[in-house]
């Protein structure tokens, strides 16, 4: 016999795997390509953009910001983002979380 049971929303079934669209490296403007992510880690984000770590074919790293339609909305070399944060000090770091709220 079937399971005649109905699923709440958001309950057990996982949608699977998606692959983003190619986008260029902010580094060598090479190719990103071939990343895939699970669909329910994107479309169950509590905040959008989702945060996604990627490499480009040549290897830098880099931070794929990405929609809830799986767009990508922006890219940073993952190097800069965090050079960033280290010029900052403690009381900008502090200024800029609360800044968040």
């Amino acid at each position: 016999m079937m399971d005649q049971r109905k699923s709440e929303p958001g309950e057990g079934i996982s949608l699977g795997k998606k692959t983003l669209h190619d986008v260029p490296c902010p580094v060598c403007k090479g190719n990103i390509s071939g990343v895939m992510v699970e669909e329910d880690s994107i479309l169950k984000a509590q905040r959008v953009p989702v945060i996604i770590p990627a490499k480009c074919k040549k290897g830098h790293a880099v931070i794929l910001f990405v929609d809830r339609a799986f767009t990508v909305r922006d890219v940073e070399a993952a190097g800069t983002a965090e050079q960033e944060q280290e010029k900052k000090g403690a009381a900008d770091k502090a200024k800029s979380w609360m800044e968040s709220f």
